[in-house]
């Protein structure tokens, strides 16, 4: 399946609107807006610590109901505790750093991926750390799943497009790994990069009579 050459653009257009929504959700999150809600801190931590008991995918809030919401951010940070020994509440005072570090690392990894450009390389690098001066304690407090599933959301978009433009089984396994990372992230996010693919096959099916 051969893609037109706007395809590109279009990619290039999605990525650098995450960096906005990245950059605006870390303003709002901010000392500088007075009205910053207080985020979920403590039940991020709640829930965490039951992860750590081995009680995967349950809700400690809530009676221990099954936990409809995404949670692998706090998968992840029970990873990195279990891993260096450090406190969990060290760990989400120090959110900014460990959320937004992996989530700019896949963002230039899947534009690199996408673009071989270094220019647009560049150019998401600055861009995204313009982000860093707004990481303050109020966005620590703060703690949200979303800014993760930015950086996954770009990764699954590149492995997809790569998968459709070199055409290997094993990128298209990977694609559908990624895709379900994203939903584990974040709904949203999840849901719109599963619309995106399957609105793409559907059209491309029709337009080439059948043929993938």
């Amino acid at each position: 399946m051969k893609f037109p050459p706007e395809f590109n653009r279009i990619c290039l257009a999605l990525i650098i609107i995450l960096l906005i929504l990245w950059f605006i959700h870390l303003c709002y999150f901010t000392p500088l807006v007075p009205f910053a809600p207080p985020g979920d801190y403590q039940r991020d931590a709640a829930i965490i610590y039951n992860i750590l008991k081995g009680n995967l995918g349950r809700d400690p809030t809530y009676l221990k109901e099954v936990a409809f919401y995404p949670y692998l951010y706090h998968l992840y940070m029970a990873g990195i505790h279990i891993i260096t020994g450090i406190p969990v509440q060290t760990l989400l005072v120090s959110y900014p750093y460990l959320v937004s570090v992996p989530t700019l690392t896949m963002i230039l990894l899947g534009s690199y991926w996408l673009f071989s450009s270094t220019m647009v390389i560049l150019v998401i690098t600055v861009a995204a750390l313009l982000s860093f001066p707004w990481l303050r304690d109020a966005f620590a407090q703060a703690t949200h799943s979303i800014i993760l599933s930015f950086g996954i959301f770009t990764l699954t978009l590149s492995i997809y497009f790569k998968a459709t433009t070199v055409r290997r089984f094993w990128l298209y396994i990977l694609t559908g790994i990624a895709v379900a990372l994203t939903i584990q992230t974040h709904l949203v996010a999840g849901m719109t990069i599963s619309a995106v693919i399957f609105f793409q096959i559907s059209y491309w099916s029709v337009k080439t009579g059948g043929s993938f």
